[in-house]
Formats: C-alpha cells, sequence, structure tokens
C-alpha cells in the first residue's frame, strides 16, 4: 500500500485496496487481496501473489 501511495496510484486515505482481473501487461508481485481472475492475469504476465 505504500508503495501505491507513495506514487500516487491511490489516495494517501485509502486503508485498503482490493485488485480485481483485467488484462495485466507488465510483472507484478501483488502483497493485496485480489481475485480469482486478478490472480490469473498476474501469474500469466510472469508476476507472482504473496
Amino acid at each position: 500500500m505504500a508503495a501505491l501511495k507513495g506514487k500516487g496510484i491511490i489516495d494517501a486515505g485509502v486503508s485498503h485496496a482490493k485488485i480485481l482481473g483485467g488484462e495485466i501487461k507488465k510483472k507484478l508481485n501483488i502483497k493485496l487481496p485480489i481475485s480469482a481472475s486478478a490472480k490469473a492475469a498476474v501469474e500469466k504476465a510472469g508476476g507472482s501473489v504473496i
């Protein structure tokens, strides 16, 4: 969350976030709750879900 807030991707007042499905084009390493479809997209792009 701190990294997302630091890059201005989410507002500083946000206390939680969830990544939903969609197309992911870059390798990501996720440490947030995500949906099954988002997990599949992250792993397809070579990333991981922790």
